[in-house]
């Protein structure tokens, strides 16, 4: 579906990223009071930048970048199907109704056809032109 073929590719962005280098940034305060007779309180302050290089970090992450691509290609071929699937599925829907509409006329001419031999056959009995055979025949058909 759709939306596995999106996680899929959210899957794969992640892992691509994760081969970057990251940087994050941190901050505190602190305030304490040592000693309530004194007056004797400290108070701290911190700022900190860390940066983050990964040059090895093993092949796990290579192999699951690689199976998280094999993954997107696997999501993106059985996406392809689907597609493929409902066009032809839509495309068979077309021409059975097609072959249903045209079905439909030769029937209505074949019962045309055969109502006015009914007719034609007990107009030939009634005239006594004709036997019965032929108005059952002609019932039959």
């Amino acid at each position: 579906s759709f939306a596995q073929l999106e996680s899929a590719r959210a899957s794969y962005k992640a892992q691509l990223r994760a081969e970057l280098p990251s940087i994050s940034l941190s901050a505190g305060e602190s305030y304490s009071d040592m000693d309530i007779f004194n007056d004797d309180t400290a108070r701290t302050q911190s700022v900190g930048i860390s940066v983050s290089i990964p040059i090895f970090t093993g092949f796990s992450r290579q192999y699951s970048l690689r199976a998280a691509k094999k993954g997107l290609e696997s999501q993106e071929i059985q996406f392809e199907q689907s597609e493929r699937n409902v066009a032809q599925d839509v495309y068979r829907a077309w021409y059975n109704y097609i072959t249903a509409r045209e079905s439909w006329k030769t029937t209505e001419i074949a019962v045309q056809s055969a109502t006015q031999a009914r007719d034609i056959a007990l107009g030939r009995y009634r005239e006594g032109l004709g036997t019965i055979l032929d108005v059952l025949s002609a019932l039959s058909q």
